[in-house]
């Protein structure tokens, strides 16, 4: 094994005209295919992009908990450690 991730990469049309190229992310892609592109990424099928954002929304709700909750965590310390004196 070469370590390497397998990836596609490819030119597309949008159907305004525009084009596009770059490395298209989940399984290899045809000619005439449907792919799923936006500016800065592209995905072979609309699952492989909906699984990669809800990861993204969930480690972004993990950090905002994480962050919550050590402000809930210093805020009672401090209490706590005005009550102590």
């Amino acid at each position: 094994m070469s370590g390497q991730i397998p990836y596609c990469s490819g030119e597309w049309r949008f159907d305004d005209g525009s084009t596009g190229r770059g490395r298209i992310e989940g399984d290899k892609a045809a000619e005439g295919d449907r792919i799923f592109a936006g500016d800065g990424f592209v995905y072979r099928s609309k699952s492989a992009l909906i699984w990669r954002m809800s990861m993204v929304g969930l480690f972004g709700v993990v950090l905002l908990g994480l962050a919550i909750g050590l402000g809930v965590l210093y805020r009672l310390d401090a209490v706590r450690r005005r009550q102590e004196n």
